[in-house]
């Protein structure tokens, strides 16, 4: 009977990309600040708990470059090498390419071996030379003290769990590990071995006494069964010499997981499960259909009487509380750190700036404030053009910075937090800034502008627009166009915004907008017509009913209301979604949006209320619709578009842009369609 060791295998290739995550992180925090035997022990530990589950599971060319670089670094912990530069290198891209095996791997498709042989072949050049920490013969190098290190003797007793194999393991696997760190010798006990007819053969039912002759420390040798240690018993004894291994005299009970000692089990407290995101996300749009029960219960339940009908109203209230509670609780699940996005640009920042011959501190805060698992996936490509972006055109070489007064150093900063109901994640530089001559230049000889038409208030407008790139030359990091216009594309699909300050020497800021989930919002229900339309509460400034004195026309332009010292364009729902008008100005409400320091005050027949809707979209149910960002559907039954308030503000800019100062208004103010 063989064990079917495909069911590890997902929890096995998420646990090793997450613990390559951290190598990666740990050899540049080791790059940035020097020797720490805490660090190297740490991803020491994850490259040879990879190793371990590697060669259990069969995915031996895994196993095998894990392997080598376990060598390099138990050779740096030992302080018999250096972490160099060269060093760092190499581990690193050891780091990329077991990361692209175990991508292959999960897909079924075959692993280049190939791929892993140079970098082999260069750790064991490295092991040979030392990397400058000590000569072949073991001596000392220059200013340099290494302590010699002797032989120990050990007695281990090694007694896995009965479980022990459901989880893939072999304990021969381990027992080779340890031949790797000196002499073994080992007996097997048998002794509790059950009768043959109540045999079960995924049971292990052997235990190991094993007598290893090592220089290595007993951490090491615990390190060879960390993988396993909260699934054996494991006792580890020095002796004065090694010692000859007899049989047990007497049948040692196999021991319960709350009779191991504490160094050999993991501590038990808060437990990681592994889940689908396809069965996460399917519970969503469960609760999205209960959400949307309720509300429409919550409707047909208006009539209730407080007093006559007392019991009923207390049910639907604990009915709506519990509604609630679950709905927090889902969405909670899907609620990421933003550091699974934040973790990807050391290496990036690293690699990009010795490409660009540029000195680049990396800054990073906030990184553990969390965002919806399907947002956070979206912003993977927006922020890395950013990165790239600073680091290509904001941040200047060493010897430019230094000639500007500023340190050869550049720093880059990334921030995220929790804003008013809203994730705000901010790139900033200390770079060259945005250089509005440069901008017009550009603009002029592409056509986006005429010559005179150029004013430093449109200049980051200008920036976002399809194809602009002030980049002098092609290269392999920008020049080609593909540049802001895609980043704030992809921020409004996730129904957010981008804006952009800079000062000319000083640096550049992008600030990025998100709504917390794209499942659920918050929404003002307005009417229109006959028709019912979603704002999400997120943009609205303020609601207001003014009289038609308030309103003026402005000459060619449309109307505007005169708003605590701003001019801000009124704009038709009606218009928008071109529908009859059935509602007088005095009649209707103004919603004053805001968006990317844009405002427009909507004209919308009614407020009907506010309420959380369940965003369902329009593309994959139907197809796309201008100026909808979604649909939901209402208590009473009927289907509610969601606004998609980017966009109609942004084809609706605000005339304060398009004329400076004051608008010029007519006297007599009209109420007509804009």
């Amino acid at each position: 009977m063989s064990l079917d060791l495909s069911r590890f295998h997902a929890t096995f290739f998420a646990e090793s990309l997450e613990g390559l995550d951290s190598v990666e992180q740990a050899l540049l925090r080791l790059e940035q600040h020097g020797h720490s035997k805490e660090t190297l022990d740490g991803i020491f530990r994850a490259v040879h708990s990879l190793k371990g589950s590697a060669g259990s599971l069969g995915f031996g060319v895994i196993a095998e470059l894990a392997h080598e670089m376990e060598s390099m670094l138990d050779r740096l912990r030992q302080g018999t090498a250096q972490a160099t530069p060269e060093c760092t290198n190499v581990l690193l891209r050891g780091v990329d390419c077991l990361r692209n095996w175990i991508f292959a791997s999960e897909a079924q498709e075959p692993v280049d071996a190939s791929a892993g042989a140079g970098i082999v072949r260069e750790l064991q050049l490295l092991l040979r030379a030392g990397t400058g920490g000590a000569t072949a013969g073991g001596q000392a190098v220059a200013g340099e003290t290494v302590v010699a290190r002797t032989k120990q003797a050990y007695v281990i007793v090694f007694r896995p769990a009965q479980d022990f194999f459901h989880s893939g393991n072999d304990p021969a696997r381990f027992i080779e590990e340890l031949a790797h760190l000196g002499t073994v010798r080992c007996i097997v006990d048998l002794s509790a071995l059950p009768d043959v007819r109540t045999f079960v053969p995924t049971t292990c039912y052997l235990a190991w006494r094993i007598s290893l002759e090592t220089e290595a420390t007993i951490g090491d040798i615990r390190d060879v069964f960390e993988w396993v240690s909260n699934c054996c018993a494991l006792e580890i004894e020095p002796v004065a010499e090694p010692v000859m291994l007899e049989s047990p005299s007497a049948p040692r009970p196999a021991r319960r997981a709350e009779d191991f000692s504490p160094d050999a089990r993991r501590e038990v407290g808060l437990v990681t499960m592994h889940v689908r995101t396809d069965k996460i996300d399917d519970l969503v749009n469960l609760v999205g259909e209960l959400v949307i029960t309720h509300t429409m219960l919550k409707q047909s339940t208006q009539h209730l009487d407080a007093i006559k009908d007392a019991r009923a109203v207390s049910v639907f209230a604990q009915l709506e509380r519990n509604v609630q509670d679950i709905q927090e609780r889902i969405l909670a699940i899907r609620m990421m750190p933003v550091n699974h996005v934040f973790g990807r640009f050391p290496r990036l920042v690293r690699d990009l700036g010795l490409q660009l011959g540029k000195a680049v501190e990396l800054k990073i805060s906030g990184e553990q404030s969390e965002l919806d698992k399907s947002v956070i996936e979206q912003l993977v490509d927006p922020l890395t053009h950013l990165v790239r972006n600073a680091l290509d055109h904001g941040i200047e070489l060493p010897a430019d910075r230094l000639a500007a007064g500023k340190p050869a150093k550049g720093t880059l900063s990334l921030h995220a937090e929790h804003r008013g109901g809203r994730f705000v994640i901010t790139v900033v530089d200390d770079g060259r800034g945005i250089n509005p001559e440069l901008v017009r230049r550009r603009a002029v000889e592409i056509g986006l502008i005429a010559e005179g038409e150029f004013d430093e208030a449109s200049m980051f407008a200008l920036l976002l627009q399809p194809g602009f790139s002030t980049a002098q030359k092609v290269s392999s990091v920008s020049g080609r166009g593909v540049g802001l216009d895609v980043v704030s594309q992809n921020v409004r699909k996730l129904g957010g915004s981008l804006d952009i300050t800079s000062a000319l020497g000083k640096g550049t800021t992008f600030t990025i907008n998100l709504p917390l989930t794209l499942a659920i919002v918050d929404g003002m229900i307005v009417g229109a017509a006959d028709e019912r339309y979603i704002i999400p509460i997120t943009f609205i400034r303020e609601c207001l009913q003014v009289s038609a004195t308030q309103v003026q026309s402005v000459v060619g332009q449309g109307h505007v209301i005169h708003l605590r010292g701003e001019y801000i364009p009124i704009l038709k729902l009606t218009d928008v979604c071109a529908l009859p008008d059935t509602a007088s100005q005095e009649q209707s409400v103004l919603v004053v949006l805001e968006v990317e320091n844009r405002t427009i005050a909507l004209q919308v027949d009614e407020l009907l209320g506010q309420d959380q809707v369940v965003i369902k979209s329009l593309e994959a149910n139907y197809r796309k619709v201008d100026f909808m960002a979604g649909a939901s559907i209402l208590g009473d039954g009927r289907v509610a578009l969601i606004l998609d308030v980017t966009e109609i503000v942004k084809q609706h800019a605000s005339i304060k842009e398009q004329h400076r100062g004051a608008p010029k208004v007519v006297d007599a103010p009209r109420v007509v369609a804009v």
